[in-house]
């Protein structure tokens, strides 16, 4: 089965695609967590962002959250 066909995703699913480095696609985009900033700029640019990958076939946006709990 297509990575991008599954109906859901585990932490571990997340966690290959990253320890791989899988480049962006056209079904794949990493956002970092800036991106979730309440700033008008920021919110227009994430918006278009995951409108325009709701809109693709089997696409998927990770949000990368960077954290001293998981090193």
């Amino acid at each position: 089965m297509n990575f991008f066909e599954k109906d859901t995703y585990s932490q571990e699913d997340i966690k290959s695609l990253i320890v791989s480095e899988k480049e962006e696609d056209l079904y794949l985009d990493y956002k970092s967590s800036g991106a979730l900033s309440k700033e008008d700029k920021k919110k227009i640019e994430i918006t278009k962002d995951v409108s325009s990958f709701a809109n693709s076939y089997l696409s998927l946006t990770i949000v990368l959250i960077k954290s001293s709990r998981f090193g």
